[in-house]
């Protein structure tokens, strides 16, 4: 026998004259179609994330800064990423009002920078992923996206992408960002390429660290994925 779904026995129901005709009657909420789709990409989009080893990105912020070592207010950073945990890239930093440029190599729990004066290496005794891990930042944050819908879909740099816009709490995402203060609600905003759900761009909307509005933005966007990257010790 076909399997009749809730929905549409209630209507057979009513049809026959079930029911009480003086009750009330109350409609069910039922979720819309595109955040049905939305929630079916991010799934997809979640096991899709196993194919990604490389990528080059460029995380900007607006009313936003991250906290690194050495004291430093990292304002933007452009790179390369070799999953899990290789890093390289060019970081621009705040210092007591000061924009400092230098360059950045991270592999595993080993961290390099150049000093801004001499411009030469030197290591320090910290692990940046302890400040900031943009390697786990995808894994975590689509999971972490509730209330998901699709908004639609654009073109980014030649790449036509699903845009997927949600919320979530900010304590989901201290495994990539460990500065974020606890039970916040933030806006994310995510394209996912059409042809593979692999993210071009994610943007962060919300008080990460006290004292910042709501507006404040971080944004990453991908590029080059999963093409050849070498990163090594300086």
């Amino acid at each position: 026998m076909q399997r009749i779904i809730p929905g549409l026995l209630a209507l057979l129901l009513i049809a026959c004259g079930g029911g009480d005709d003086d009750a009330e009657e109350t409609p069910v909420p039922t979720p819309t179609e595109d955040a049905l789709t939305a929630e079916r990409i991010l799934e997809d989009a979640v096991a899709a994330a196993d194919d990604l080893e490389t990528f080059h990105f460029k995380l900007t912020q607006e009313d936003a800064t991250i906290p690194i070592p050495p004291n430093l207010d990292l304002e933007s950073a452009e790179g390369d990423l070799v999953l899990p945990d290789r890093l390289k890239a060019e970081l621009e930093s705040d210092v007591q009002g000061i924009n400092i440029s230098v360059d950045a190599i991270a592999i595993g729990s080993d961290t390099w920078i150049t000093n801004p004066f001499t411009r030469r290496w030197q290591q320090l005794d910290v692990d940046l992923r302890d400040y900031a891990d943009l390697g786990a930042l995808l894994p975590v944050i689509l999971p972490a996206i509730e209330e998901p819908m699709l908004v639609g879909t654009t073109t980014i740099d030649g790449t036509e992408a699903y845009q997927i816009e949600g919320v979530a709490n900010s304590a989901d995402l201290q495994d990539a960002l460990p500065f974020a203060l606890p039970e916040r609600e933030v806006r994310i905003e995510l394209w996912l390429g059409v042809d593979d759900l692999l993210p071009r761009r994610v943007r962060v909307i919300g008080e990460l660290i006290s004292g910042e509005g709501e507006n404040a933005v971080r944004e990453i966007n991908l590029s080059q994925i999963n093409q050849p990257v070498e990163i090594n010790p300086p």
